[in-house]
């Protein structure tokens, strides 16, 4: 792959995340000030307090559905951000007491490795389990 063409691939993920803001901000200014609609009937009383507090309902609804997929979004991207890692390079891990924490499930073994650095933040792993009984005890023989 030439320089030109590894130079255009960060200019399109930007490209792609500037018009992603954009695109949200114009989301939320809807969703705070409203849809532009025409006055409400005056000659009906009651009718100004009852389209607003109907809007207020659609702002609150519309702005929890948004922070749950920015949630959402967050969670996916965090999970891609794991390393593969061996088995076999789990247990060395465990052994030199360099596992933060680990969530062990019949499929998978999610974590966080200690970093080498102090102050530096921990990475996240990811590792599929082979059949070991001995595991539980391991990882509380090193305080995991």
């Amino acid at each position: 792959m030439n320089a030109e063409k590894k130079n255009d691939i960060p200019q399109a993920i930007v490209d792609f995340l500037g018009r992603l803001l954009q695109w949200l901000k114009q989301i939320l200014d809807t969703l705070i000030k409203g849809p532009q609609r025409g006055k409400p009937d005056q000659d009906k009383p009651g009718t100004e307090n009852a389209s607003a507090d109907g809007q207020n309902t659609w702002r609150i609804l519309w702005l929890m559905l948004l922070v749950l997929l920015l949630l959402s979004w967050f969670n996916t991207a965090s999970e891609l951000r794991r390393e593969e890692i061996p088995y076999n390079q789990f247990l060395d891990l465990v052994k030199q007491n360099r596992i933060d924490r680990a969530i062990v499930t019949e499929k998978l073994i999610t974590g966080r490795i200690k970093p080498e650095k102090p102050g530096a933040d921990p990475r996240p792993f990811t590792t599929v389990p082979l059949w070991d009984a001995n595991l539980a005890e391991k990882l509380a023989e090193h305080n995991v």
